[in-house]
């Protein structure tokens, strides 16, 4: 009886170990054919003033992350007779990437707010962006 234990905790460990490997080669392959962009991840504190005046702060966590950002969508937009264009992005990157709803991605001069975060996915974060005017 404990031989077929060890043996079915055996194969469990091996199981873990070889998804653990094929996680690993997949981000592997993602990052370099197709996380074709670096970004930085920038997140806000609140301090207060001298007048004790709650001040978003924010200042960059991550540099350097690898991931692809595309286009999802944009819709034209008439207010206070300005013109103007929202557009919707999506990003992937890496699992382990600490990121948080309301936090900032800058990549290519362009700085955006993380709207929506999907990590039931598999290997990667699926990141929806809006860009901040």
């Amino acid at each position: 009886m404990s031989e077929k234990i060890s043996e079915e905790i055996g194969n469990s460990v091996s199981n873990c170990v070889n998804e653990n490997n094929e996680k690993k080669k997949i981000n592997k392959i993602l990052h370099e054919k197709f996380w074709v962009h670096t970004a930085e991840i920038h997140r806000y504190t609140i301090t207060r003033s001298a007048v004790g005046q709650p001040l978003k702060s924010w200042g960059m966590i991550k540099k350097g992350v690898a991931c692809y950002i595309g286009a999802l969508s944009g819709d034209e937009l008439i207010a206070a007779q300005k013109a103007g264009y929202i557009a919707k992005f999506r990003m992937y990157c890496a699992k382990d990437v600490d990121v948080k709803i309301g936090d900032r991605v800058v990549c290519n001069a362009t700085i955006f707010e993380i709207t929506f975060i999907n990590n039931q996915i598999g290997a990667h974060l699926q990141i929806d962006l809006k860009v901040v005017e």
